[in-house]
């Protein structure tokens, strides 16, 4: 049984570290790329260490070393990836613009526009300041996804950087090494892993965590040599058993062991409180095969010569990861009832779960093209990146959403037709919706899992088979972002209201202004044109759209504009005369407010408020509220509503009611018989063995209220019942 062999090879460039010379560091990159590189190719790599040489003369990193080591050993990182020589002469060359007084224009013209826009593609990702962490790392992965969209070798230069960076941490100040370290780790190693790069992922969270904990990595380090003796025996014999088996049965494969890595044990350790000797698969086996169907052979021996874990068993080759990965995983019971993991992929699902996007380079196939997709995941991975960053408000609102889709516990379901979605961990109905299509989750309704109704905020598990329904009347609700959880749903959620409440506030707006309009005897619809661009002057706006906009949001007083459509000098239209009230149809949720204070129902005698960024506010005419609106008579208008209105009204009651056992479930009864809802309800002890019970409860007018209040008289322990 073999030991896993890792792609990426750690050379040691600590302080005192082996190699110190410049042209050795050259001589061995030149090794490592003339497996696969022509000689002209070489020279270029020659031509960009000599130039990077003399432009960095001089210069020295915080260990002492020239600097020029540092891209050498980054170009280094990518010869091992087999990456073309564009991509390594950049590399190379990839601190000269920052660093020494060379321009981008000289790079291209000793070296080629491609190397030019590559180097300056990571230069912009490395000139981000911000004395605020949270703003630098939003920054950071908003500049980093644009310059991937565009060259995704930017961003793998970008890793190898990172990646020699770590491993040179020690020689840092301690508080620098520790931001340097969570910043790895919250963006470098998630974007590794979402490539696919597993052997870079792994590297960079190992090193993080030392740079982060330096004491408990070596404790861990410790803990894991000294166990990993008995361990690695159980390991091995049951590696060579298996190795035994495949050969009777003729299949050709390669059976590795495998170690868990430090971060990870670390990672399990914390999410799950266990203790370093609580943790059973430290260990592991990896069987390498020749193709996909011999991963199924190989899987039926495993499992005739050791017993399954139930429900342990995953199969990424049937639905592969999001990055690309693929593999079969079980769970063994095997010597003295040891657990071991077993998993099981081809050779090219090994080279793309090592190397990830990388494997374009690193193991082309015939014509360079991408058989095993991960390039055009990784493609279409980034073309949703650039859709949430054209939406999102802010960089801090883009590295949230980012930090779901960098971290993804993924879920399995089911469409009706039996296609397969791949959802984040705790995702919903909602977010299901918004993943099939923008328009279906703006439209939907409802979920159907397994068959059975449920609500949208209904969290799916994976075997799910989901059905959404939809409905051309339904329309996202605010609430909605309290369960939604992709990036892409909560995104388009957002802008969907937004799109409402802009449009139901122009329609408002106009409304109001016709009104005041007909109030001077005027039309709307008979404005001369230049006079509606006068108003729109003065005020400092670019359309009439925008206008009727702020009236109805309440920022702009809707007299004032009517005033000054009619007349110039306002002379004439000093005084309001507005007959007319405006009709509330119910239809104007988004840019409409019910006070809080006196719960307006229809059938009541009400009275509208413009009140600035919130829209319309309406009031019973008989608030108390009312008097100090009048003082700003040009803010308020009369009110009606629409006879026909259908919709919800919340509405306060309190009672006084006898203090007896089950006096509040009665009293709730009888109002669930009304058919009402209650939205909330607070018991506040009274006097002599008397509560006061505080409803706020849904109904439809006034009638409706009444026969609530009705039933509640008719409970002989509710001695007062008044509406709030």
């Amino acid at each position: 049984m073999q030991n896993q062999s890792t792609r990426t090879k750690s050379r040691k460039t600590e302080p005192g570290g082996e190699y110190r010379d410049a042209s050795l560091r050259y001589t061995q990159l030149a090794d490592a790329v003339a497996a696969y590189m022509p000689p002209w190719q070489r020279d270029k790599l020659r031509e960009a260490y000599l130039f990077g040489e003399e432009r960095h003369g001089g210069q020295r990193r915080e260990n002492g070393e020239p600097f020029i080591n540092h891209p050498l050993e980054v170009g280094h990182v990518l010869g091992d990836m087999h990456m073309d020589c564009p991509t390594i002469v950049a590399a190379i060359l990839h601190d000269v613009i920052e660093d020494t007084s060379t321009d981008k224009r000289e790079i291209r013209r000793r070296f080629g526009r491609e190397v030019a826009e590559l180097v300056d593609g990571v230069t912009k990702l490395s000139r981000i300041r911000s004395d605020n962490l949270r703003q630098t790392q939003a920054g950071n992965l908003h500049k980093m996804f644009l310059a991937m969209s565009k060259d995704i070798r930017v961003i793998l230069i970008k890793l190898a950087d990172r990646l020699h960076n770590m491993r040179t941490l020690g020689a840092l100040p301690r508080a620098k090494q520790q931001r340097i370290a969570r910043e790895t780790l919250d963006i470098y190693a998630p974007i590794a892993n979402r490539l696919g790069m597993n052997a870079i992922r792994v590297e960079l969270e190992n090193l993080s965590l030392r740079g982060l904990y330096p004491w408990r990595y070596a404790v861990l380090d410790k803990c894991l040599r000294h166990r990993g003796d008995r361990r690695a025996l159980i390991v091995g014999r049951v590696g060579r058993s298996l190795e035994q088996r495949f050969r009777q049965e003729g299949l050709d494969v390669r059976v590795l062991g495998r170690e868990k890595q430090l971060y990870g044990i670390y990672q399990k350790m914390c999410e799950r409180r266990m203790r370093f000797n609580e943790i059973g698969d430290v260990h592991a086996l990896r069987v390498i095969t020749a193709s996909a169907r011999d991963c199924y052979a190989a899987l039926g021996l495993i499992h005739g010569l050791y017993k399954p874990v139930v429900g342990k068993f995953k199969d990424y080759i049937a639905i592969p990861k999001t990055n690309g990965y693929q593999s079969l995983h079980t769970v063994l019971f095997c010597h003295d009832r040891q657990l071991i993991e077993v998993q099981i992929r081809s050779e090219e699902m090994d080279l793309i779960a090592e190397a990830g996007i990388a494997s374009h380079w690193l193991y082309k196939t015939d014509g360079g093209k991408d058989q095993h997709g991960a390039n055009r995941k990784v493609r279409d991975w980034l073309r949703g990146i650039l859709e949430l960053q054209k939406g999102a408000g802010d960089p801090e609102e883009f590295l949230e959403h980012m930090r779901i889709d960098l971290f993804p516990d993924e879920v399995y379901v089911f469409t009706p037709r039996g296609d397969i979605l791949k959802l984040p961990k705790s995702s919903t109905g909602l977010d299901m919706a918004y993943a099939i299509h923008s328009d279906i989750g703006d439209r939907c309704y409802e979920v159907r899992i397994d068959g059975q109704p449920a609500p949208l905020s209904t969290h799916l598990e994976s075997g799910q088979t989901v059905e959404v329904i939809a409905s051309p009347l339904a329309r996202p609700q605010p609430e909605w972002l309290g369960f939604a959880v992709t990036a892409k749903a909560r995104l388009k959620i957002r802008q969907s209201l937004a799109y409402v409440r802009l449009s139901e506030s122009r329609q408002l707006g106009l409304r109001i202004l016709r009104l005041e309009l007909q109030a001077l005897h005027s039309n709307y619809d008979r404005l001369p044109p230049e006079r509606l661009q006068s108003v729109l002057e003065r005020h400092c706006l670019d359309s009439v759209e925008l206008l009727l906009e702020r009236i109805g949001m309440g920022s702009i007083p809707a007299p004032l504009v009517a005033r000054e459509l009619v007349v110039e000098d306002n002379s004439a239209a000093t005084t309001r005369a507005l007959d007319k009230a405006l009709v509330i149809t119910g239809e104007e949720q988004w840019v409409l407010n019910y006070g809080k204070c006196c719960h307006p129902l229809p059938d009541d005698h009400i009275i509208g408020h413009l009140s600035s960024g919130r829209g319309i506010v309406i009031h019973r005419d008989t608030c108390t509220n009312v008097p100090a609106l009048g003082q700003h008579s040009e803010q308020w208008f009369r009110a009606a509503w629409d006879p026909h209105i259908q919709e919800e009204f919340n509405v306060g009651l309190h009672l006084n009611v006898l203090n007896r056992q089950g006096v509040l479930a009665i009293v709730a009864a009888a109002i669930s018989g009304c058919n009402s809802n209650i939205t909330d309800v607070v018991v506040n002890d009274g006097w002599d063995r008397h509560s006061v019970l505080r409803f706020e409860v849904e109904v439809q007018n006034r009638l409706h209220l009444a026969q609530i209040i009705r039933g509640l008289r008719g409970i002989p322990e509710v001695t007062t019942i008044r509406r709030i």
